[in-house]
């Protein structure tokens, strides 16, 4: 008798953890993470919205008037390289700008570009 009983204590015991293992513990709440684009003036692009690890899409290049878009910037200053960067926390990209310039010099059209930062001058 104090076999079936062991035995039946036993079952029960089993029946409960099984219980608590099979029931569905909180699930994880996925982490969001930010991408801001600032387009220092230019047309607006929307932020987006990633989880832990994801990749950010490139958006649609930024348009200002009489300027070239140079790229999406990081906080300290390096172009965004968006197919080897994943998101692990929130951010902003600012855009960059160039101007074009175009001369004609001894018989020749010339063109180059001017950004930020870069000074030029011209001696005649």
């Amino acid at each position: 008798m104090k076999s079936f009983k062991k035995a039946g204590l036993l079952f029960l015991f089993v029946i409960v953890a099984l219980v608590f293992i099979s029931c569905p513990t909180e699930p994880k709440l996925e982490q969001k993470y930010t991408v801001t684009f600032d387009s220092d003036g230019g047309s607006p692009v929307e932020a987006q919205k990633l989880s832990s690890g994801g990749q950010v899409e490139r958006p649609k290049d930024s348009v200002k008037e009489n300027l070239c878009f140079a790229g999406w910037y990081t906080a300290d200053g390096k172009l965004y390289d968006f197919d080897y960067k994943f998101v692990y926390s929130d951010f902003t990209l600012k855009a960059k700008w160039q101007a074009e310039v175009t001369y004609n010099a001894n018989g020749g059209k010339n063109k180059f570009w001017i950004g930020e930062g870069r000074n030029f001058s011209f001696a005649f």
